[in-house]
């Protein structure tokens, strides 16, 4: 490459872009998605390659961001219309670029298509490049479009394994995040916990600021933690949203509060909190709480707004066809129908949702049905349904939806165990994770550059948790550790 003089536009861009990157690694959107605008379109003929990547960066600060000065829908439409934009993008990272700007300039069924191969090419292409921004934030919120639990999870597995490989700490630690929360939703709150644990000791490794409970907000709603939620949710709202301008993250507050109070059965407090978010219809978000407007307008008695709701999600599930959408679409069209059809409905969701990883959904299908079941005086099958949507939420640590699942299922006449959900085997995070490592065949060498730890710390742990558990091989770890996550 030729060197580039002082007033050179492509030198001119490389410096805006180092400045971005740094402003987006701490967290400082505003401003930022202009910036990077004026800066691609400056070299989108000399550099297109370049051009893209700061586009890319410009999407996600965009869909992070409360920007007045630029919206959405524009900054789409402007990507699209660069003439650094490939016409048919093969990486996972132009994928992602093209497939959101389609999201937000043109509508949610155009963008199916491409997030969708964006996915498939982050599990099954050639080796990931991540110079720049990590591809997990985005590859998340193609998933929640699309509702694709098994693309989304296999994603984030495969870019954990590159980010650990290439020691690219500040990569992982985001990546953590996002898998703590597909880890939630397989009902596995302790290893949730313990993605979040790691991140947070990444995050104190290279240098990043800490934030408290606001990254453990989804996993304290669904544990049912009432005033740890609340406390988490008005850290998020301070720092996050009213100083740092984060709005897509004071909308993953009120989803989080949303469940809170649906797990508590608070229908009207729920309705009036994922109103806002359905209303706004951002990314990732709005996924996340078209059926939850679905339940709690019809449970009080708002009809309009489940039924507006309803209408989204037929059109969107319908685009994406998966287990999960399609699951959860069922379910919302269940709790709409008369008694003549919401059964076969239930069951509709029941099946579609038990093909899935997605056992938080499940569970709420389950319990639902038993309720609808127990209304229409079948009080022997509601049992069956009650019953099991309490096992899976109490084994899950679902304080909140086992506590109403229990009730319901005293209403039938069946007495239901209090059960503890704090978890089982007592093992602190990070001797679950090298636990679970082991389990799986990790040798003890793999597991200490997994962790970043040394051989000796991975066998201090293992002996721990050894005594522990009363074994004294790796043979028998992995039933203990699946006995354990059964009886958390």
């Amino acid at each position: 490459m030729p060197l580039l003089g002082p007033g050179d536009p492509v030198l001119h861009a490389r410096a805006v872009r180092a400045g971005a990157t740094i402003d987006l690694c701490f967290a400082r959107i505003a401003g930022v998605p202009p910036l990077l605008l004026d800066a691609a379109r400056s070299i989108a003929d000399a550099e297109p390659a370049l051009a893209r990547k700061m586009l890319f960066e410009g999407m996600h600060a965009i869909l992070l961001g409360n920007h007045s000065s630029l919206a959405p829908r524009d900054f789409g439409g402007a990507v699209l219309g660069s003439p650094a934009m490939r016409p048919e993008p093969s990486t996972a990272e132009d994928l992602l670029l093209k497939g959101f700007a389609v999201r937000v300039h043109v509508g949610h069924p155009a963008s199916v298509p491409i997030l969708r191969r964006a996915l498939h090419v982050l599990c099954e292409g050639p080796d990931i490049v991540e110079d720049g921004l990590p591809l997990a934030v985005l590859a998340g919120y193609a998933a929640d479009e699309l509702w694709d639990d098994a693309g989304g999870y296999a994603a984030n597995r495969r870019l954990e394994e590159h980010e650990r490989g290439s020691g690219a700490l500040s990569a992982l630690w985001t990546t953590l995040l996002v898998r703590s929360t597909w880890e939630q939703r397989a009902g596995r709150f302790a290893a949730a916990a313990a993605c979040i644990d790691e991140s947070e000791e990444l995050a104190a490794l290279v240098g990043l600021p800490q934030v408290g409970p606001a990254h453990r907000i989804d996993l304290l709603a669904w544990s049912g933690r009432e005033a740890e939620t609340r406390a988490a949710a008005d850290v998020i709202t301070r720092h996050w949203v009213a100083e740092k301008d984060h709005d897509a993250f004071g909308d993953w507050a009120r989803n989080c509060l949303t469940v809170l109070e649906i797990g508590h059965g608070r229908y009207a407090e729920a309705l009036a909190l994922a109103r806002i978010t359905f209303a706004k219809d951002n990314c990732s978000t709005a996924a996340r709480v078209a059926h939850d407007v679905v339940e709690a307008g019809v449970r009080c008695g708002d009809h309009r707004a489940a039924k507006d709701a309803l209408t989204r999600l037929e059109e969107r599930a319908t685009a994406a066809g998966t287990p999960w959408a399609l699951g959860l679409l069922a379910r919302c069209r269940a709790l709409m129908a008369d008694d003549d059809h919401a059964e076969a409905l239930y069951l509709e969701s029941v099946e579609l949702l038990g093909r899935t990883r997605v056992a938080t959904e499940l569970a709420r299908s389950r319990l639902l049905y038993g309720e609808w079941l127990r209304r229409c005086r079948r009080r022997g099958e509601a049992r069956v349904e009650l019953r099991t949507a309490y096992e899976m939420f109490a084994g899950m640590g679902a304080a909140g939806f086992a506590e109403r699942a229990r009730v319901e299922l005293l209403a039938t006449g069946e007495h239901a165990r209090k059960r503890d959900s704090r978890g089982g085997l007592g093992l602190t995070p990070q001797e679950r994770r090298v636990a679970e490592l082991a389990a799986g065949g990790t040798t003890n060498t793999e597991i200490a550059a997994r962790l970043f730890i040394t051989t000796s710390t991975v066998e201090y742990h293992l002996n721990k948790v050894f005594r522990r558990l009363g074994i004294t091989s790796r043979r028998q770890l992995k039933s203990v550790l699946d006995d354990g996550a059964a009886d958390a």
